[in-house]
Protein backbone atom coordinates (compact mmCIF):
# COMPACT_ATOMS: atom_id res chain seq x y z
CA UNK A 1 0.00 0.00 0.00
CA UNK A 2 1.00 3.35 -0.89
CA UNK A 3 0.06 6.49 0.74
CA UNK A 4 0.29 10.23 -0.67
CA UNK A 5 1.50 12.80 1.70
CA UNK A 6 2.49 16.55 1.00
CA UNK A 7 5.87 17.70 1.89
CA UNK A 8 3.87 20.89 2.68
CA UNK A 9 1.00 23.06 2.73
CA UNK A 10 -0.28 26.26 2.95
CA UNK A 11 -2.96 28.01 5.79
CA UNK A 12 -4.71 31.53 5.03
CA UNK A 13 -5.74 31.88 8.32
CA UNK A 14 -9.48 34.09 9.09
CA UNK A 15 -7.23 36.37 11.45
CA UNK A 16 -8.83 40.16 10.92
CA UNK A 17 -10.92 39.30 8.39
CA UNK A 18 -7.64 38.02 6.09
CA UNK A 19 -9.66 35.47 4.42
CA UNK A 20 -11.86 37.87 2.77
CA UNK A 21 -8.81 39.86 0.90
CA UNK A 22 -8.00 39.33 -2.31
CA UNK A 23 -5.76 36.52 -2.46
CA UNK A 24 -2.33 38.41 -3.68
CA UNK A 25 -2.82 40.40 -0.18
CA UNK A 26 -4.21 37.50 2.38
CA UNK A 27 -1.62 36.01 4.88
CA UNK A 28 -0.22 33.21 3.91
CA UNK A 29 1.55 30.39 6.25
CA UNK A 30 3.53 27.54 4.77
CA UNK A 31 4.55 24.75 7.02
CA UNK A 32 6.40 21.67 6.53
CA UNK A 33 5.13 18.23 7.26
CA UNK A 34 6.87 16.46 9.86
CA UNK A 35 7.43 12.70 11.22
CA UNK A 36 6.08 11.02 14.27
CA UNK A 37 9.04 11.79 16.24
CA UNK A 38 8.46 15.55 16.34
CA UNK A 39 4.77 15.20 16.41
CA UNK A 40 5.39 13.62 19.96
CA UNK A 41 7.41 16.65 20.69
CA UNK A 42 4.61 19.01 19.71
CA UNK A 43 1.79 17.06 21.48
CA UNK A 44 1.87 16.98 24.83
CA UNK A 45 -0.04 14.00 26.14
CA UNK A 46 -2.73 13.92 29.26
CA UNK A 47 -1.88 14.20 32.42
CA UNK A 48 -3.60 12.24 34.58
CA UNK A 49 -3.60 12.08 38.23
CA UNK A 50 -6.40 9.83 40.75
CA UNK A 51 -7.39 10.40 44.24
CA UNK A 52 -7.50 7.46 46.04
CA UNK A 53 -9.54 6.50 49.57
CA UNK A 54 -8.12 4.23 52.15
CA UNK A 55 -9.53 1.12 50.32
CA UNK A 56 -8.02 2.13 47.22
CA UNK A 57 -10.95 3.10 45.48
CA UNK A 58 -11.35 5.99 43.15
CA UNK A 59 -12.54 9.10 44.62
CA UNK A 60 -11.53 11.34 42.47
CA UNK A 61 -9.31 13.40 40.22
CA UNK A 62 -8.55 15.50 37.36
CA UNK A 63 -6.39 15.66 34.09
CA UNK A 64 -4.08 18.22 32.83
CA UNK A 65 -3.89 19.17 29.15
CA UNK A 66 -1.80 21.78 27.83
CA UNK A 67 -0.51 22.45 23.97
CA UNK A 68 2.02 25.21 23.69
CA UNK A 69 1.91 26.91 20.50
CA UNK A 70 5.60 27.87 20.44
CA UNK A 71 7.23 24.31 19.67
CA UNK A 72 4.61 23.56 16.98
CA UNK A 73 5.17 27.40 15.28
CA UNK A 74 8.69 26.55 15.67
CA UNK A 75 8.95 23.25 13.79
CA UNK A 76 6.44 23.60 10.93
CA UNK A 77 6.37 26.98 9.77
CA UNK A 78 8.92 27.56 6.92
CA UNK A 79 7.74 30.97 5.76
CA UNK A 80 5.12 33.21 6.54
CA UNK A 81 4.02 35.75 3.49
CA UNK A 82 2.34 39.06 3.44
CA UNK A 83 2.11 39.73 7.15
CA UNK A 84 2.86 43.57 8.46
CA UNK A 85 2.98 45.86 11.50
CA UNK A 86 3.71 49.72 11.69
CA UNK A 87 4.27 51.55 14.74
CA UNK A 88 6.29 54.50 15.48
CA UNK A 89 9.78 52.94 14.43
CA UNK A 90 8.18 52.35 10.68
CA UNK A 91 6.89 49.24 9.52
CA UNK A 92 8.06 45.73 10.13
CA UNK A 93 7.52 42.67 8.16
CA UNK A 94 6.67 39.04 9.75
CA UNK A 95 8.33 36.56 7.39
CA UNK A 96 9.17 33.44 9.85
CA UNK A 97 7.78 31.71 13.07
CA UNK A 98 10.85 33.74 15.26
CA UNK A 99 9.55 36.58 13.72
CA UNK A 100 5.93 35.68 14.44
CA UNK A 101 6.38 34.41 18.09
CA UNK A 102 7.89 38.25 18.82
CA UNK A 103 5.36 39.98 17.32
CA UNK A 104 2.91 42.43 19.31
CA UNK A 105 0.22 41.23 21.34
CA UNK A 106 -2.22 42.21 18.83
CA UNK A 107 -1.33 39.25 16.83
CA UNK A 108 -1.59 36.65 19.80
CA UNK A 109 -4.96 35.79 18.21
CA UNK A 110 -2.98 35.11 14.57
CA UNK A 111 -0.39 32.91 16.44
CA UNK A 112 -3.47 30.75 18.47
CA UNK A 113 -4.91 30.47 15.02
CA UNK A 114 -2.00 29.23 13.13
CA UNK A 115 -1.32 27.17 16.25
CA UNK A 116 -4.81 25.56 16.42
CA UNK A 117 -4.21 24.51 12.33
CA UNK A 118 -0.73 22.88 12.71
CA UNK A 119 -2.03 21.09 15.66
CA UNK A 120 -5.25 19.50 13.35
CA UNK A 121 -2.49 18.56 11.20
CA UNK A 122 -0.87 16.68 13.69
CA UNK A 123 -3.68 14.59 14.78
CA UNK A 124 -5.22 14.02 11.23
CA UNK A 125 -6.17 10.56 10.29
CA UNK A 126 -6.01 9.81 6.99
CA UNK A 127 -9.53 8.54 4.95
CA UNK A 128 -9.94 4.67 4.76
CA UNK A 129 -11.83 4.79 2.36
CA UNK A 130 -9.76 4.07 -0.23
Amino acid sequence: MIIQVADSGVFIPSFNCNNKLPPSDQIRVHYKRVGLKEKARYLVKPDPQFNYDADGKVVGGNITMRFDRKPVIDGMVTKIENCDWEDGDGEHAITNARELLAAPVEFDELVDEVAEHLRKQLERKIDEKN
